[in-house]
């Protein structure tokens, strides 16, 4: 009687089982524990399962299995990393040559001591041109840019979203520098390095603090600028308010999401009954623009907004506006919606806790897409605005 041949599974079946487990219902992508079963079966299926479960590292949920994980990933698996959060010195030990598709590079906020050799060892080690994107969180490390940072990034001209905590940029960079970056999240800067980073460049989102909103005799090239969040930190006057939006409605022509953040004494200052108006009329000069933000500190100026916004007329683009608390109250806000502006007749809907940050994210995604369908934003209770 003749023995049966083995059976083998088509190569390309293994790739197509292992991508089956790591999502779960919704598609949230996570390492399903039969992942980790199957990684054990064979050769082939370790190399598929690892492709997957390496791609994806944050070390601030796997602290008590770091060293492990380094250890493979020297071994074999640094190739598949392609989004890496890391605790800075912690890992300076990481396998970062090897890492030729990593694309998106997060370092984290230390517990017990800053970071010193990071960029000079990523410098060192990573091959250039790899990252597409480079955040450094809040807290990670409080150093404007040096020369040994600008050198880093410098050769990752392929980067395309830079967040940092702050900004030193006192001279003007070249052209060669970061010349593809289209989402930039600068932190604590100042007007004049604001200019030195937008000139010749193709940046479409721009977040940062500023101090003061002094932009006169800059040249503030926002052509590109689709969406604009500006926080401010110091005090300022009224006339100053208007003239910063008056500067930004000739410099960035083309925005569709606008952000505002002032500290609350300011606001006691700038709005006033006539600000409201003068603050509409600027808007309304904004063609493009699809949704606008502003940090309300009393509810009473909620009402004056409403009582503005009852001229159906008025705001003939905006699809969305959100007032929220600023500093005191990040978490959530009222929006004011409407799903087809410029149709007459079209009322204001109010929605009263709307989630700040995925309202932010929403609109960023729309900002940034070509696509003129509007959000769902969310699944609050809706209604309608009476004044």
């Amino acid at each position: 009687m003749s023995q049966s041949k083995p059976y083998h599974i088509p190569h390309e079946l293994y790739r197509d089982i292992v991508e089956a487990l790591p999502f779960a219902h919704g598609g949230e992508r996570r390492i399903d524990s039969s992942l980790l079963a199957l990684a054990c079966t064979s050769r082939v299926f370790q190399v598929e399962a690892e492709r997957i479960i390496y791609s994806n590292l944050d070390f601030n949920n796997r602290k008590v299995n770091a060293p492990d994980i380094n250890r493979v990933l020297h071994d074999r698996a640094a190739i598949y990393v392609v989004n890496l959060s890391i605790y800075g010195d912690q890992y300076l030990n990481l396998p970062f040559e090897r890492m030729e598709k990593l694309r998106s590079l997060t370092i984290l906020p230390l517990e017990s001591h800053p970071i010193s050799d990071l960029f000079g060892s990523l410098q060192k080690n990573l091959a250039p041109n790899v990252l597409r994107k480079f955040t450094v969180a809040p807290s990670a490390f409080d150093a404007l840019l040096t020369g040994e940072h600008l050198a880093f990034l410098g050769g990752q001209s392929d980067l395309r979203e830079l967040c940092l905590p702050s900004c030193g940029i006192e001279q003007p960079l070249a052209c060669s520098f970061l010349p593809n970056i289209d989402v930039a999240d600068l932190g604590l800067v100042s007007p004049t390095e604001i200019c030195h980073l937008i000139s010749s460049r193709p940046i479409r989102s721009l977040a940062c603090k500023i101090s003061h909103p002094n932009f006169s005799n800059m040249a503030f090239d926002g052509a590109c600028l689709k969406i604009l969040d500006v926080r401010f930190t110091n005090l300022f006057s009224r006339v100053r308010w208007m003239e910063f939006l008056e500067s930004m409605v000739t410099d960035c022509p083309s925005l569709r999401l606008l952000s505002i953040e002032i500290p609350a004494t300011s606001i006691l200052k700038i709005i006033q009954n006539e600000s409201f108006h003068a603050v509409i009329n600027l808007l309304e000069r904004w063609s493009q623009l699809e949704a606008f933000s502003l940090a309300i500190q009393k509810p009473s100026w909620l009402y004056l907004w409403l009582a503005l916004l009852s001229q159906r007329s008025r705001l003939s683009n905006i699809r969305s506006i959100l007032l929220w608390g600023g500093l005191e109250h990040l978490d959530f806000g009222v929006e004011l919606r409407r799903d087809h502006p410029s149709k007459i007749g079209t009322e204001w809907i109010e929605y009263p806790e709307v989630k700040v940050s995925e309202w932010r994210k929403t609109w960023k995604s729309k900002a940034l897409d070509s696509s003129l369908s509007s959000p769902d934003l969310n699944k609050s209770v809706r209604k309608e605005v009476t004044v």
